[in-house]
């Protein structure tokens, strides 16, 4: 494999650039969301929403401040001179975000904001598609300095699969059931070694779970024995939760070291399709996620015993 390949697989694993749109939420708009700005989020490689998609417990304004600030980039219909849109314009400016200025009437976009990146669509959704997207493959191709990370040279194999290629799929049951119970190994694959305290292992999970490690231990007489030792957990400002190692193993180049973590959800949360977890490593540099899915059996395929 080339270094350039290499390279690749490592950002392939990164989640798509999210982009957050600003717009009247009128019916007369769905087909240019659906359509012109979705469609092109998805074409360039980018996953966007708009906040009357999410489900959330804050204030609405507040609920906007925050996805504003999480986003990499931002679209916006200034279409009709809404002023909600152009005061939440001026607030991601304000952050300094990259931001793509829609219209389907020029003068609809004030004259001191014309230098900046925008679309005129004169209402031809083909027309926001095409330029939307290449505008959405600029972003994804030239992101913010966040994303230009030194690589971070940890794999994760669970099963002998590489979770820093694959999406690691656990099927079992009639529904699918957040319940993880095995060994994560830790591989360091580059060439210096990595601290224990220069990086932090969690797993993040939309339901609160227990989430413990188990480790083996001797006592005085030489016996083995095994300790179970409970995660942090944290609850996200999305109302998810994340469940972080305490004590990181230091790993040498090369070397690979094994976890072992029980992470599951209450029997009562199910769902009849699937679930995700995802775990992820931070270090200063930046970050990398390695996405689980647990997935329910098709019903042609179990059998009740």
């Amino acid at each position: 494999m080339t270094e350039k390949e290499s390279n690749t697989e490592i950002i392939n694993t990164k989640p798509k650039p999210f982009c957050f749109v600003l717009m009247p939420f009128s019916k007369e708009f769905d087909d240019v969301y659906q359509i012109g700005i979705k469609e092109s989020c998805d074409n360039g490689g980018a996953y966007c929403e708009r906040v009357d998609e999410q489900i959330f417990q804050e204030a609405f304004i507040e609920r906007i401040y925050n996805q504003i600030s999480k986003a990499d980039f931002i679209v916006a219909d200034m279409t009709g001179r809404n002023p909600n849109v152009f005061y939440e314009v001026g607030y991601a400016h304000a952050l300094g975000k990259s931001t793509v200025l829609l219209t389907s009437n020029v003068e609809d976009i004030p004259s001191d904001l014309r230098h900046l990146p925008h679309i005129v669509y004169n209402d031809s959704l083909i027309d926001l598609r095409n330029k939307l997207t290449r505008q959405v493959e600029w972003f994804v191709e030239n992101p913010p300095d966040k994303y230009k990370e030194s690589e971070i040279d940890i794999e994760l194999f669970c099963e002998g699969v590489n979770l820093s290629e694959n999406n690691y799929i656990i099927e079992d049951g009639m529904f699918a059931t957040l319940s993880f119970s095995k060994n994560v190994t830790l591989h360091n694959s580059g060439t210096k070694t990595i601290k224990g305290d220069s990086y932090s292992f969690s797993a993040l999970t939309k339901h609160r779970c227990n989430a413990l490690k188990r480790i083996l231990k001797f006592d005085s007489d030489g016996h083995e024995y095994y300790q179970d030792m409970l995660l942090s957990e944290a609850q996200l400002p999305d109302g998810s939760y994340q469940y972080t190692e305490n004590e990181n193993p230091t790993l040498f180049a090369g070397e690979y070291k094994s976890i072992f973590l029980f992470i599951s959800e209450s029997p009562s949360v199910h769902d009849f399709t699937e679930k995700k977890m995802t775990f992820k490593i931070l270090t200063e540099s930046g970050k990398r996620e390695y996405p689980v899915t647990f997935k329910a059996v098709e019903m042609d395929d179990f059998s009740l015993q």
